[in-house]
């Protein structure tokens, strides 16, 4: 008993990398993107605009799912941890992330705000 809690609570700290960052699941029919595969000039880009959206996640207090970010940070910086590790996600856990939530994530802080005063 002792032991498969030590194994449920090593598997919740651990970061698989070679799953998606955001779930930490595989999923059927879903393919991982992985930013430092890119073929653009600009390799890695993904990880920085999703540091940032992260980042903006955080500040409203409205993650958009449950991640444990401190998992994502090895000491280096989110960014360069990322990166590294060749982090990758599904485009829907990806999405979660875009700027049409980040914008409706400020516009429910907002509103919050307004019924507050």
């Amino acid at each position: 008993m002792f032991c498969a809690l030590v194994s449920i609570v090593r598997h919740l700290l651990i970061m698989d990398w070679n799953l998606c960052i955001i779930c930490q699941k595989e999923v059927k029919n879903e393919n991982l993107s992985c930013p430092a595969n890119s073929k653009r000039k600009d390799v890695g880009v993904g990880y920085s605009s999703f540091v940032c959206a992260l980042e903006e996640f955080r500040k409203l207090e409205s993650l958009p799912v449950s991640i444990d970010v401190s998992l994502l940070d090895d000491g280096s910086g989110i960014e360069d941890t990322l990166s590294r590790n060749k982090a990758k996600w599904h485009k829907n856990c990806r999405l979660l992330f875009g700027n049409l939530q980040l914008d409706r994530a400020k516009k429910r802080k907002s509103s919050e705000v307004q019924q507050l005063i």
